[in-house]
C-alpha cells in the first residue's frame, strides 16, 4: 500500500460484509507503541480521515496509483 492507492478496510475480527467504502491512501506514520512500531495510515473516507494499520485490518489495494 501506498500514498494515492483507493482501498477498503474491515477490522480483521468484523465479517466479510463489513468493508469500508473505497479511500484514498493519504499519509503515513510509524507509531511508536511499546514493543512494535506500526504502519498507520491515514485514509480519506466519506469526508473523514480514517487510520488503518495492516496488523488489525484487513486491506484491499482496488486501484493503485
Amino acid at each position: 500500500m501506498k500514498v494515492g492507492d483507493l482501498i477498503s478496510f474491515k477490522p480483521k475480527s468484523f465479517s466479510d460484509d463489513d468493508w469500508s467504502n473505497p479511500g484514498i491512501v493519504l499519509d503515513s506514520y510509524i507509531s511508536k507503541d511499546y514493543e512494535r512500531n506500526d504502519e498507520v495510515w491515514i485514509v480519506w473516507i466519506n469526508g473523514h480521515k480514517c487510520l488503518v494499520n495492516e496488523r488489525v485490518d484487513d486491506v484491499v489495494i482496488i486501484t493503485g496509483s
